[in-house]
């Protein structure tokens, strides 16, 4: 169950639309909604012929502004949700740290699309980082996205990186949408496993962890990032759900060289839950 959701707002149209999916999921689940703006200031006193000027006042107004413009952006979408304004001092990533650390934030819901203007914010190494560097899960919302409409969620998985807390967030997530969950395996040419073996190994761990209306695709390519891409745009799915950790495997769907290139080509959400390198993973074949 969901009790607190962080969103990041820059103001931006991407950011706005990504506060008003939260609004949506806050009211489902009864959560409290914290809206940030980092107003981080990378500064230093000016010295010149001796004389130095003193930024404070100007950083106080900008806080103040920023202030106002949250509360105006709180009393137009969630006003009928518990809501807390916050703008921090400090970095983007930083904050969202803190927050997440103070008040155990159960979902972070990002605005993010292709990078020109504003939408640059947001796009590629800020959200790499937030899905590398926080607990919680990130769903990522390219453009204004009603919850009503995730009606189908693909799940790239990786056989080998699979968790019991991983399955219980897929459960609970395909709860949440009332919606029916594709799973996707991505066979390349060094995978040496049986693909019948698999699909029956996995129908069975689905059976497990109590899915509905779920089923498992395999699919062939030489890329697993290049496979999901263009499966996901055959599936009709409404978003992609997957975890990722350290930039391996299924997790370079959004790290390192392919951020960019996938965030901008996946128009639809992508829910994301980091890995914990410390835990077991689920052995399909023991």
């Amino acid at each position: 169950m969901m009790k607190k959701i962080l969103v990041p707002v820059d103001f931006s149209e991407v950011s706005i639309s990504a506060a008003m999916f939260a609004v949506e999921i806050a009211k489902m689940s009864k959560a409290k909604l914290i809206l940030l703006h980092s107003a981080f200031f990378n500064y230093y006193n000016d010295i010149s012929y001796g004389m130095t000027y003193n930024y404070q006042p100007l950083i106080e107004e900008f806080e103040r502004e920023i202030n106002e413009k949250l509360e105006g952006l709180r009393k137009r979408v969630a006003a009928d949700v518990e809501c807390e304004i916050c703008v921090s001092g400090l970095s983007l990533i930083e904050s969202i740290k803190d927050i997440v650390a103070d008040e155990g934030i159960d979902l972070i819901a990002v605005g993010t699309h292709g990078s020109s203007g504003l939408g640059e914010f947001f796009i590629g190494s800020n959200t790499e980082k937030i899905v590398r560097k926080v607990k919680c899960p990130v769903i990522a919302i390219p453009s204004k996205t009603s919850v009503n409409s995730i009606k189908k969620i693909l799940v790239p998985i990786d056989i080998r990186e699979i968790q019991d807390e991983l399955m219980k967030k897929f459960a609970q997530l395909q709860k949440f949408f009332s919606a029916s969950m594709e799973f996707v395996w991505v066979r390349t040419p060094h995978n040496i496993e049986n693909e019948k073996v698999v699909r029956e190994k996995f129908d069975s761990l689905m059976k497990t962890y109590g899915f509905q209306d779920s089923e498992l695709c395999i699919i062939c390519s030489v890329f697993p990032a290049e496979g999901i891409l263009a499966y996901s745009q055959e599936s009709k799915a409404n978003m992609i759900a997957m975890a990722t950790h350290a930039r391996r495997g299924i997790s370079h769907l959004l790290a390192g060289s392919m951020t960019e290139d996938t965030i901008n080509h996946i128009s639809i959400p992508v829910w994301t839950y980091k890995l914990d390198k410390k835990v077991k993973n689920i052995d399909l074949f023991n």
